[in-house]
């Protein structure tokens, strides 16, 4: 069996290392628009080290109807298999996966640990983050650290009702990362909240980044979802509210980035002052919402983009609340004013019992999702 290896005088490609535990690397290979195919060995983007197993990703350029887009697959040492890398896709790789995805055997994979990496493709961008591997990994040359656990300390409570299917919602304490979405019932909600919720859920946020990275990187996340809905082919639009918290500092406040698309709300709630203040804004009035997930704008037919993002410095007596408008009403008296929201709220004993409370107390006949973070109230 001949092993693949690159040819020394490949291009290489560093794109840009984020931080000390991800490596986020550009695939766009400089290749003559038109060729479809390279004879032979392409040329290698990435070059990805495993302990001692070597992993390469070539990639190519090919011209379709649709435009340049990347192919790029997956090739270890010592085989001549190799592994489609599907955008939106990440594999944790480890010793038995390589060892069945390229019949090697676990032996000559002694240096690779059960769970060694997560490698996953956006776009254009190749991200690789170690998974506290024993003998570490190499990007290009540069070694990843071990990721840390998240020191947020955030607690999120959530609840829903459903009355159409169509809200979905996501809470990692771990990593941070809390979300609502509201499936657009005239189309197909409950696909589309679906679909972002699971590539929220997947996607490999960067450690270490500033406030304004994150938010960043948040719209990054939420784009990319709007363009995979818009080019699926099913007419699935569905609105979206992400936050993620960075670690807590030592007076106890956090840190925390936020991106929003659509009409589902980010308030933050003062348990001191009983001050509740909306931070997201509406994109629309009532029922009519002007910019969704999935969304094609009428005149460019590009995919609706996040428009509003932000951060913010949560203090020790702070909550965040995200909630889907089945909570916080459209027209008349399904409307929940704030006043309200913040008896709701202050009637509560602890933060995991307002998910509750505000579903039970809203009126709107449709779903009713609510997320509550609670970073340093225990």
């Amino acid at each position: 069996m001949n092993s693949y290896r690159p040819d020394t005088d490949g291009i290489g490609l560093r794109g840009r290392i984020l931080s000390s535990t991800e490596a986020h690397l550009s695939l766009d290979p400089p290749i003559p628009a038109g060729i479809d195919r390279i004879d032979g060995d392409p040329f290698v983007a990435v070059q990805l080290t495993l302990g001692r197993t070597a992993l390469w990703v070539p990639t190519l350029g090919v011209e379709t109807d649709a435009g340049r887009v990347i192919e790029a697959v997956l090739r270890c040492e010592g085989s001549e298999e190799q592994v489609v890398l599907p955008e939106g896709i990440e594999y944790q790789i480890g010793r038995e996966w390589l060892g069945d995805q390229f019949h090697i055997s676990l032996d000559e994979l002694s240096t690779v640990s059960r769970s060694h990496l997560h490698l996953g493709r956006r776009g254009n961008m190749l991200i690789a983050r170690d998974l506290s591997s024993l003998n570490g990994t190499t990007v290009e040359g540069f070694r990843l650290d071990t990721p840390e656990r998240s020191s947020t300390s955030c607690v999120g409570y959530a609840e829903d009702l459903q009355v159409h299917g169509d809200d979905r919602f996501v809470v990692d304490d771990e990593r941070g990362i809390y979300g609502v979405f509201d499936g657009v019932s005239s189309s197909e909600g409950a696909y589309a909240s679906s679909v972002v919720a699971e590539i929220v859920s997947r996607a490999p946020f960067c450690q270490r980044i500033s406030l304004r990275q994150t938010e960043q990187e948040l719209a990054s996340v939420l784009d990319y979802a709007s363009a995979a809905l818009a080019s699926s082919g099913i007419k699935s639009r569905t609105t979206a509210t992400l936050m993620r918290c960075l670690p807590t500092d030592n007076r106890g406040n956090t840190p925390t980035a936020w991106a929003s698309i659509g009409d589902s709300r980010l308030y933050t709630f003062d348990t001191q002052s009983r001050e509740l203040t909306q931070i997201t804004i509406d994109e629309g009035f009532g029922r009519f919402v002007t910019n969704y997930i999935g969304k094609k704008n009428d005149i460019t037919r590009q995919p609706s983009r996040v428009q509003q993002t932000g951060n913010l410095l949560l203090q020790p007596h702070q909550i965040c609340i995200l909630v889907t408008d089945g909570i916080t009403g459209d027209y008349g008296t399904d409307i929940m004013t704030n006043d309200e929201m913040v008896r709701h709220l202050t009637s509560c004993s602890h933060p995991a019992e307002i998910p509750h409370a505000l579903i039970s107390a809203a009126r709107k006949h449709d779903d009713r999702t609510c997320v509550v973070v609670a970073p340093n109230i225990k």
